[in-house]
């Protein structure tokens, strides 16, 4: 006698065991029988049939999981519950609970064999109190139902192929195998030359960040003013003065000192009129590059008004001719007052001018010492 089950059941022999909790208090209820779809409880306690109770199957080895199961029915057998998982961490549960427990078939390959192994034994008297009557299936027609099944399969699906169709599969294979291999190969050298790419990139931008770093560090380096340097020797005078006249700074140590400070003071105020020289000979740059672009606009703005002008003279005096007769336009000559290039001239003339006497008024105003000798920066500027 057969039955449509998931898997295999389980003979307990008292080994499962299932934790619930009643009105009474938890209980732990030996199982009977027990597998993937439901559980046969051991016992005689009275259950509502059709309720929903939270259960902890435990299995021999220990292994126990919490599942809940719906009562189906109470009889001698014992309480009949069905699971009835509430969350999908449930049915995994159910899969650990019973995934290791697959049946092994017969290695001879006993059809009656491969029966009994995949079948559950079921008392009699749990049969009798679920129905009046069954069908039983012997093992001949059980044989009987499975060659007409693989005969059926085998006409439907099982067709020889010719030599020559064979063949012709194997080509397309073969071209669809190549097809997809040069693909790769092409995605693959893509690739490659893209990463090539990134690579440089970013090796360049991280020279660059590496040399903006450092033009940030020279430039929030620290630096001393005039100011602060007048002040720096103001003080270190005072000091030495302070010691060599309570004679406790030797002459020749004194000579020393003052020295290595003179030099010192004199190499920091080098560096800062150099750097304001510098600094101020840049904004020149700078403004004589935007007048010189103003003075081209303002060139090409008035050579175009002068055009336009002339232009329009020559229409209207066509306009206005008494005889009616076409007559030649006169050719187009700037004035000598007019002439755009004189006025440029003038203007760079006079550009020059300002910026040698600025020039001039900057060298006043930070003289060179004399030890220094002629700066060449100035003199290159004034020639």
């Amino acid at each position: 006698m057969t039955s449509n089950r998931n898997s295999a059941p389980q003979e307990s022999d008292s080994r499962w065991s299932i934790v619930l909790e009643v009105s009474a208090g938890i209980v732990r209820l030996p199982v009977a029988r027990i597998d993937s779809r439901e559980v046969l409880v051991d016992s005689t306690i009275r259950l509502q049939i059709g309720q929903r109770y939270e259960l902890i199957v435990e299995r021999p080895d220990g292994h126990a999981e919490l599942i809940h199961a719906e009562v189906q029915q109470r009889n001698d057998a014992g309480l009949l519950l069905r699971w009835k998982p509430a969350h999908p961490r449930e049915l995994t549960a159910l899969e650990r609970l019973f995934g290791g427990n697959e049946p092994i078939l017969p290695e001879g390959g006993d059809l009656e064999s491969a029966l009994r192994s995949r079948s559950r034994l079921v008392r009699t008297s749990a049969i009798a109190a679920q129905r009046d009557s069954v069908r039983v299936l012997n093992l001949s027609a059980i044989k009987e139902l499975i060659q007409a099944s693989v005969d059926e399969v085998i006409q439907e699906s099982g067709r020889s192929l010719g030599e020559e169709e064979l063949r012709r599969l194997r080509e397309e294979s073969e071209k669809i195998f190549q097809e997809k291999l040069t693909e790769f190969q092409n995605e693959k050298a893509d690739l490659h030359s893209h990463i090539e790419n990134l690579t440089a990139k970013l090796n360049r931008t991280q020279e660059l960040l590496g040399s903006e770093k450092d033009r940030e560090v020279e430039r929030d380096r620290f630096t001393m003013t005039r100011e602060s340097l007048i002040e720096l020797e103001r003080t270190l005078d005072r000091i030495i003065d302070k010691s060599a006249n309570s004679h406790n700074l030797p002459e020749k140590v004194e000579l020393e000192i003052r020295e290595a400070v003179q030099h010192s003071l004199e190499l920091e105020r080098s560096k800062a009129t150099d750097r304001e020289e510098k600094t101020r000979s840049e904004n020149i740059e700078l403004l004589e590059r935007k007048v010189h672009r103003l003075a081209k606009n303002l060139d090409e703005a008035r050579s175009q008004r002068d055009v336009a002008r002339e232009t329009a003279r020559r229409l209207d005096r066509r306009e206005t001719s008494p005889t009616g007769t076409f007559t030649p336009p006169e050719a187009f000559t700037n004035k000598t007052d007019e002439d755009p290039g004189g006025r440029r001239r003038a203007l760079l003339v006079d550009l020059v001018s300002e910026n040698r006497q600025l020039r001039e008024q900057i060298v006043k105003k930070v003289p060179s010492d004399p030890k220094r000798g002629h700066d060449p920066q100035i003199e290159k500027d004034l020639a």
